[in-house]
């Protein structure tokens, strides 16, 4: 299912210039968050009308439709749905690396006696961002936090650099 397809299941497949304002993701100016928001709302209200006017208890012929019309819903609100479904956020993974790097620089004391459960995915990882030839041209600097992330744990323990050197 593609964001048109589940604007036009919502009734909302208009003209091309109001699919493409609906599918368009603004900056972070009060303009965009607005429009944002409003686009958000939109598509909210005619997803409760449609499952309103579909819902099986007052429509049992309409129990199809129902699950199309809460299947584009879903499709529209998830964070990355109109992007990419199914895969994961680099940036968030990003977020988590980073948080796991500042974690083990500030508390080495206390996290010493604890190996780092993540390095086979850490090591995945690094070798995943390093074999390929996009690296420099992503927006997520994973293959930085990465590294970090495996400075930072080997710094604080014998055991981290141990498992690491498995």
């Amino acid at each position: 299912m593609t964001a048109r397809d589940a604007l036009a299941v919502l009734g909302l497949g208009g003209s091309d210039d109001e699919v493409s304002a609906l599918l368009m993701n603004h900056g972070t100016s009060s303009e965009g968050e607005s429009a944002a928001a409003e686009a958000a709302s939109r598509v909210r209200k005619a997803y409760f009308r449609m499952a309103q006017k579909y819902h099986p208890d007052k429509n049992p012929a309409g129990r199809d439709m129902f699950e199309k019309v809460n299947a584009a819903y879903e499709f529209l609100c998830a964070k990355r749905g109109a992007k990419d479904s199914g895969a994961p956020d680099p940036d968030n993974i990003v977020l988590i690396l980073r948080a796991q790097s500042i974690l083990f620089g500030r508390c080495s004391h206390v996290l010493r006696p604890y190996k780092y459960a993540g390095y086979p995915m850490l090591i995945k990882t690094i070798r995943m961002e390093t074999a390929d030839e996009k690296l420099f041209s992503k927006s997520a600097p994973l293959l930085a936090a990465a590294s970090e992330c495996a400075y930072h744990t080997v710094r604080c323990s014998a055991l981290n650099a141990e498992e690491l050197r498995r």
